[in-house]
């Protein structure tokens, strides 16, 4: 699999912590691996981190922000998350007392929770 290159100035699409939708970014800085660091939304101009494309959630007009994601917590229905992967989620269903079904942006997902590490 080859990797992407970035480029300064390019345009990302994430969705914006300020305007709460998928908006489109300038990239404002790169790691010295050549990773997004930082953008700049084309929208409200707001700078933030670029971290799986997904910073927050818009709902009933306030953008709501989410604790990351914690397998060893114990998670139940409607409660949010922030993926390291796959951005924000919510929880629609405990599936077994292990493991859930969250729906991502790009899909559902069923990830383990309440996994106590030894």
């Amino acid at each position: 699999m080859e990797d992407k290159i970035f480029i300064v100035g390019q345009l990302v699409s994430k969705t914006c912590a300020k305007c709460g939708s998928e908006q489109s970014h300038a990239i404002t800085t790169l790691t010295k691996k050549g990773l997004i660091s930082k953008v700049t939304c084309m929208v409200c101009s707001t700078v933030s981190a670029f971290k799986s494309g997904i910073a927050a959630a818009k709902d009933d007009g306030k953008v709501k922000t989410s604790t990351p994601y914690d397998r060893t917590r114990t998670y139940r229905k409607g409660q949010t998350m922030m993926h390291s992967s796959f951005g924000y989620g919510e929880v629609l269903s405990v599936i077994e007392p292990q493991k859930i079904d969250v729906k991502f942006t790009d899909g559902m997902r069923r990830l383990i929770h309440a996994r106590n590490e030894a």
